[in-house]
């Protein structure tokens, strides 16, 4: 009998790491930590128990509970993948607990929290000498108006990591048009948590991200190139319609090299994706984030001929990485988050001159999506609501001409 795994976290992410090893034979079960229609619909998850938790240190020990509980029913101890930065963050600072019981990825405490914590990685990369955008930690209004005397707007703020309840910045990113923007909202609201970074004329079809896998040595197993063309929200969100490979040989050979001088900083172990912003002027690559887990094209990527999540549950259940290329061919091709890239091709077109044809075709290019498989089309329909939305869009419009 084959070794369970244990998906923590079923979003979109989640689900795409579900199917990566269901249809691969794995016995995959499901942790939800919020209800969702998308992820109890897929045929693939036989098991979903639902937290709903905020990851205090009891809750904390509720999921620690679970885990044992639950390998303790099991014929091998099971592999349990995060899908988010918490639960990436959870299982490194618990290893210890959870060691006797599961089998997960090795990375220590305290890297994954110099990793998940954007200003660990920042201080990283510049020890490294990986380029990284003019910023600011944790200021005060007069140091925001005293950096912005000599860095144009705009300006990006960024919690130190998604969903972090210390940050007085809830939203993911939060982009500011001027100084006095920016220094009221430190004034206001506090910046404990927060970066602030210039923004790079950048933007969506000038993102590479590096997406890859780390063994327990910490030494890179294998990498690919991802091209984000558009995101949403557009130009600072996560990719809603995306390419792989990214498409420039330069541009994808350059941000390997930085990934590698990234990675040497850390003894990381597991699922990587990190992300490269190409200045559009210049060409040069700046690091912006590090997923320390699966990220949301995952899917894709394993469309391409990578996957990832098998990958990572090889390596735990049978303690070595199959043999591969460091850098293998895969099969081009583009991927659609279809909810996230209607709202943002809406986005678009209200300073664009784009029609709605140029994202029909973009629709038909597209081989692999966020919640569509054919296999499995369960996701899909219970998030259908918004394509209702589209087709009223086209009928009122078609009224009113």
């Amino acid at each position: 009998m084959k070794v369970p795994a244990i998906v923590l976290a079923l979003s979109g992410t989640g689900l795409a790491t579900v199917r990566c090893l269901a249809t691969n034979g794995v016995p995959v079960n499901a942790v939800l930590f919020r209800p969702s229609k998308s992820g109890t619909e897929t045929r693939w998850s036989r098991r979903c128990i639902t937290h709903t938790v905020d990851f205090s240190e009891s809750e904390s020990d509720r999921l620690i509970d679970w885990l044992q509980s639950f390998a303790d029913t099991c014929p091998a101890p099971p592999v349990v993948i995060p899908t988010s930065d918490k639960t990436a963050l959870f299982l490194a600072e618990h290893r210890e607990r959870l060691s006797p019981h599961v089998m997960t990825f090795t990375t220590s405490a305290e890297d994954m929290r110099r990793i998940v914590n954007k200003d660990g990685l920042y201080q990283a990369a510049a020890a490294a000498e990986v380029p990284i955008p003019p910023m600011l930690i944790e200021p005060t209004a007069d140091e925001v108006l005293d950096w912005c005397k000599g860095n144009t707007p705009p300006y990006i703020a960024k919690p130190f990591y998604g969903a972090s309840a210390y940050s007085s910045l809830k939203a993911k990113n939060r982009v500011f048009a001027s100084a006095d923007a920016l220094a009221r909202f430190v004034a206001e609201s506090g910046s404990r948590g927060v970066i602030v970074q210039r923004m790079i004329d950048s933007g969506d079809e000038n993102i590479c991200d590096v997406y890859g896998y780390c063994d327990k040595n910490g030494d890179v197993v294998c990498m690919a190139s991802h091209g984000r063309i558009r995101q949403y929200p557009p130009n600072t969100g996560a990719t809603s319609y995306g390419e792989i490979p990214f498409g420039n040989d330069e541009v994808d050979q350059r941000a390997f090299d930085l990934t590698r001088k990234l990675l040497r900083q850390f003894r990381y172990h597991g699922i990587f994706g990190i992300e490269w912003l190409r200045e559009k002027t210049t060409g040069d690559l700046f690091l912006t984030d590090f997923n320390a887990r699966p990220f949301s094209s995952i899917g894709h990527l394993a469309g391409a001929g990578l996957n990832l999540p098998l990958l990572g549950y090889l390596e735990l259940t049978t303690g070595k990485t199959p043999a591969m290329d460091s850098l293998p061919a895969l099969t081009h091709s583009f991927w659609m988050d279809f909810n996230s890239d209607v709202r943002s091709f809406r986005e678009i077109r209200k300073t664009k001159r784009v029609s709605w044809s140029a994202f029909v075709f973009d629709l038909l290019k597209a081989r692999h999506f966020a919640y569509f498989d054919i296999g499995d089309p369960g996701p899909a329909f219970a998030r259908g609501t918004i394509f209702l939305e589209i087709v009223r869009e086209f009928v009122l419009k078609g009224i009113r001409r």
